[in-house]
């Protein structure tokens, strides 16, 4: 469907299980909105719009392999929890630094994967009480004009296998609240994060090969890992190809 129109796009209000699928949407304000409409699928949408793109007030929904750009906002988590964010493309958003590409703000227990952020603000940003983890792998960010990841939470968060090029700041944790945030396998410019209050740990994988002397891989061997003074870190067994994966600190800031 190609929906064009001078107000809001589409608005779902207790309507659960439902599907937003194929559409191309011109709005002026929202291109989805949802409120009590649990276990909504929003799938391979392309919209342009001149104020916020998808709004979820609701629980469970997922957003996968939608397109939004030429708008203010990416998607907002603005209530609800248990969302599922991935593979979406996000784009040259109008508002600048104001403009980001992931906002949540007490939504808790969400998954937010491989999506790419291009010339946005800021490209996730996390403001919640919750405890409970946030999932977030494998996002691309690029020309971010305010930073790539920005954390407004007391809660302990770990990305992962992401990777930021050319933004303005790559990390940011500011000032409200104390936390550590965990990074692993993140590509970007160490020197350019901004550390108003808290922690970050940077870890990276190293990977293990366990072979005997004849070059067969032994399974079930016990590894350990030190840090460079020697204290123990972590150990694990092999499995049946000699291999062992540990995460492995490279520094705290």
């Amino acid at each position: 469907n190609s929906i064009v129109l001078n107000g809001e796009g589409i608005i779902l209000q207790d309507s659960e299980n439902s599907i937003i699928a194929n559409n191309q949407i011109n709005s002026s304000r929202y291109v989805t909105l949802l409120y009590s409409s649990e276990n909504t699928r929003i799938i391979n949408n392309t919209a342009y719009t001149t104020f916020y793109g998808i709004n979820l007030g609701t629980n469970n929904v997922s957003v996968i392999n939608n397109k939004i750009y030429d708008s203010t906002h990416g998607v907002g988590l603005g209530g609800g929890s248990a969302h599922y964010i991935a593979y979406n493309t996000i784009s040259y958003l109008r508002s600048g630094s104001g403009s980001y590409g992931v906002d949540y703000d007490n939504s808790n227990n969400n998954t937010i994967i491989y999506n790419n952020f291009t010339n946005t603000g800021i490209g996730i940003r996390l403001r919640t009480w919750s405890t409970i983890p946030t999932i977030i792998r494998g996002n691309r960010f690029e020309d971010m004009s305010d930073a790539a990841i920005s954390f407004r939470t007391p809660a302990n968060q770990t990305v992962y296998d992401s990777i930021i090029i050319n933004s303005s700041i790559d990390i940011r944790l500011e000032s409200n609240y104390v936390s550590t945030q965990t990074f692993v396998n993140l590509t970007f410019n160490k020197s350019n994060t901004q550390i108003d209050n808290g922690t970050i740990n940077v870890k990276y994988y190293t990977d293990i090969q366990v072979n005997s002397s004849a070059g067969q891989p032994i399974n079930n061997q016990l590894v350990q890992a030190y840090d460079k003074d020697s204290n123990f870190e972590n150990q694990n067994t092999t499995n049946t190809n000699g291999q062992t994966r540990f995460i492995i600190t490279e520094y705290t800031q």
